[in-house]
């Protein structure tokens, strides 16, 4: 089956050099998410999208399923179209029904064991992530997350 990317159309800030993106100029995708058969689709607040549970495990790598009523977290990787820099989005879903949830919101957010004990499901790319980030907090979050990225 192809998977398509959810592209979400909402302004993120970067925590580097402080330059804001508004809407789709943010440029923030995930792949795997999406799997309807029209291809890529924007996406925007509030937007209730057909995903099931296990598409989060498709596009991510599942820290800890989330409660049956609680509303699910995931980590995307985004690169800064100003100053390159790679950082971290904190993606907010509400869970509809067992094949559907609301995309809430999304913003960027520095990495830290507070966020990641909160987090459900991160990017595959953030093992990579953390092996080229080397440091005594990136040591920390990767005792968080070691177990799931395996």
């Amino acid at each position: 089956m192809i998977s398509y990317a959810y592209w979400f159309d909402v302004p993120l800030t970067c925590l580097a050099c402080g330059t804001t993106t508004a809407g789709s100029s943010a440029r923030l995708s995930v792949s795997g998410l999406n799997s309807e058969p029209r291809g890529d689709r924007w996406v925007h607040a509030g937007d209730v999208l057909p995903i099931y549970e296990g598409d989060f495990s498709d596009a991510f790598v599942t820290l800890r399923p989330p409660e049956e009523a609680s509303p699910v977290v995931a980590l995307a990787q985004w690169g800064c179209p100003a100053c390159h820099d790679i950082q971290w989005v904190k993606l907010d879903f509400e869970k509809i029904d067992g094949s559907h949830h609301r995309f809430v919101t999304a913003g960027t957010v520095p990495l830290s064991p507070d966020l990641f004990n909160q987090t459900h499901y991160v990017s595959h790319s953030l093992a990579d992530w953390l092996a080229s980030n080397p440091g005594e907090e990136t040591g920390a979050l990767l005792k968080i997350v070691d177990p799931a990225l395996g």
